[in-house]
């Protein structure tokens, strides 16, 4: 078992963007949401930040969907957390 990736300045920067955003009233559910899930495969994949070869190995994922079902989802299920707490 690999040790998990150290996401600490990825983290920081996420929260600081989602921060600025809800703090003009925006709701960013869905964003969340989508980089939840490139956390998550950052983390699966070892990475230590986002690089473009990691980008494009994660967006690969979603090249069977069209465009709109890539940005349709549900976002009532949202925990209501705000981002320090839904990247860590």
């Amino acid at each position: 078992m690999h040790e998990p990736a150290n996401l600490y300045a990825w983290d920081a920067v996420v929260a600081a963007f989602l921060n600025s955003r809800h703090a003009i009233g925006r709701a960013y559910v869905g964003e969340e949401q989508v980089l939840r899930h490139l956390r998550s495969f950052l983390v699966r994949s070892g990475a230590v930040d986002l690089d473009t070869a990691t980008f494009d190995r994660w967006r690969r994922q979603f090249q069977h969907l069209r465009e709109t079902l890539i940005y349709q989802g549900s976002p009532q299920w949202s925990t209501g957390l705000r981002p320090a707490t839904i990247l860590a």
